[in-house]
């Protein structure tokens, strides 16, 4: 469910300045809000006219309906010129709207339950997690870098692996990856276990990412949420295939 805050839906609100008296009908009807018009019986005339009181009155609406059921979002986004509106408004609330919309947020890894694991590792993921789901991936990329740091250091630390103060996570994975060629296979699959090695050039990928395209230092050029999302679930996938091959 996607719960606007109140300055999201004061965006949505200006937007809907720009309904008709008949978007606004079709849109109470579709909510069952049907009712509202009556209860504030100069709304309409606010809409047809574009009186002085029109921001206040969509204020109210958009709350109303809202209030109502959170999910009639959906029913507002019907409204294309809405919409497109919002977009011209806040194109980051037109994002988060249209990933909801579009069923994005189904199309994310969900963050493994490790054995691994520290209240580090947790706080960062749950923070990834909530941040996906209100803001975006891009807005995510920089806690789901730092759990995969700190969940690297943890194997490390439970397997008495060594490992420098500044190690990244590429150098981080060099150290396990070599723990564990010299541990009993367990029927692990040599090609699979291959692909582990062989993601450490992938890592070193969301090295520079994180330092150069999101939050953990100043940019203008945050990554885009489709190549956000790819590179968060590839971290999540490495880390959950990691913590399947070590037990504490």
């Amino acid at each position: 469910m996607l719960d606007l805050d109140n300055k999201q839906r004061l965006t949505v609100a200006k937007a809907a300045m720009s309904l008709t008296t008949g978007d606004w009908s079709e849109l109470f009807c579709l909510t069952d809000c049907e009712d509202y018009p009556e209860e504030y019986r100069n709304f309409m005339n606010d809409v047809y006219y574009q009186n002085d009181g029109l921001k206040q009155s969509c204020i109210n609406a958009i709350d109303t309906i809202l209030n109502s059921n959170p999910e009639n979002i959906e029913h507002i986004w019907e409204i294309s010129s809405l919409s497109n509106k919002v977009k011209r408004l806040d194109s980051n609330l037109y994002d988060t709207i249209e990933r909801y919309i579009d069923g994005e947020h189904q199309k994310n890894v969900s963050s493994p339950v490790l054995e691994h694991e520290n209240e580090n590792i947790y706080n960062a993921l749950a923070d990834a997690e909530l941040l996906i789901e209100q803001r975006g991936p891009e807005f995510a990329y920089d806690r789901m870098h730092n759990a995969v740091h700190s969940f690297m250091r943890e194997v490390c630390d439970n397997h008495a692996i060594s490992y420098e103060d500044n190690h990244g996570i590429t150098k981080l994975l060099k150290e396990i990856n070599a723990h564990l060629k010299v541990i009993p296979a367990d029927g692990r699959n040599d090609t699979v276990f291959g692909m582990l090695r062989s993601a450490n050039s992938i890592l070193d990928g969301t090295n520079y990412l994180r330092n150069h395209h999101s939050l953990a230092h100043p940019t203008e050029t945050l990554l885009n949420s489709t190549d956000a999302l790819f590179a968060i679930n590839l971290a999540k996938s490495i880390i959950s295939y990691v913590d399947g091959l070590l037990e504490k």
